[in-house]
């Protein structure tokens, strides 16, 4: 049974003689580790740094490379990558495939290995006895701090701020990239003072939510990021917030409904 997760994350496939140098010149992070591993987190900013999208990215050949980003992301970050190519030997697309987890190996396919018996493909066939897997996902998601941010949040944080310089979806030694001064500003010159948690809760709530504080005057000190169930329906999520009040943090303005920022390890 095929683990289908489509619903919520789609796959752009960019390609071409220059495909690499034209990456490495939008991306946050060194695609050439591509060549000494499976995937890369990695991330698309506006000019002022804050994440337009970001994704689990592979290359499945020399100068083709896939970018497995939120489907509701899919069409503006084409749309603003092929801003940029200009003359460059490129050609960006999205991929209409199946994208599904599996908990074996996969005959003929990427089999990135998010976790142990955990992996990522894709299938441009038509695919049968699909079962939907996006919550398994996201609690993958939400156990290893891994943000992937979706149309609600489109440029609302720099990378600090979901952590992605902790996963690292950041590499400070790459060269520059769309965003990368503000960014490279913030890392060596400024101290970071808003990061990701993860929280549980009892209550329900949804992505893009604001979190308060009474230390803050009951004003917003964050936002939710993503979010899943656990099998006792409990909520588990991602929280990105001011880590002055991480320790008096509620999900509702009235301040009544607490959660625990829980720091994560990487």
């Amino acid at each position: 049974m095929l683990q289908d997760i489509s619903s919520q994350v789609a796959a752009l496939i960019v390609e071409g003689e220059d495909s690499a140098k034209f990456l490495q010149g939008q991306l946050t992070n060194d695609i050439n580790l591509l060549n000494s591993q499976s995937f890369i987190y990695n991330a698309y900013l506006n000019v002022k740094g804050r994440v337009c999208a970001n994704f689990i990215m592979s290359k499945i050949e020399d100068n083709r490379y896939i970018l497995f980003t939120d489907v509701s992301l899919i069409n503006a970050l084409t749309t603003k990558l092929k801003m940029y190519v200009m003359r460059s030997k490129v050609n960006i697309y999205q991929l209409h495939a199946c994208i599904f987890l599996s908990t074996v190996l996969v005959a003929d396919n990427l089999n990135l290995s998010l976790d142990s018996n955990l992996f990522l493909n894709y299938s441009t066939a038509e695919m049968e006895h699909k079962i939907d897997a996006v919550n398994e996902f996201n609690n993958f998601l939400v156990q290893h701090g891994v943000a992937f941010i979706n149309k609600s949040l489109e440029d609302t944080f720099i990378p600090q701020h979901l952590n992605l310089d902790l996963l690292p979806a950041v590499n400070f030694k790459k060269g520059c990239y769309v965003g990368q001064e503000i960014v490279a500003r913030t890392h060596y010159l400024g101290k970071v003072k808003r990061r990701m948690y993860q929280f549980k809760s009892e209550i329900s709530c949804v992505i893009g939510q604001n979190l308060f504080s009474p230390l803050h005057q009951n004003q917003s000190v964050g936002q939710v990021v993503n979010l899943a169930k656990t099998a006792d329906n409990l909520t588990i999520g991602l929280v990105s917030l001011i880590d002055d009040y991480k320790h008096e943090l509620f999900l509702d303005e009235d301040c009544t409904h607490k959660i625990n920022a829980i720091e994560i390890g990487y």
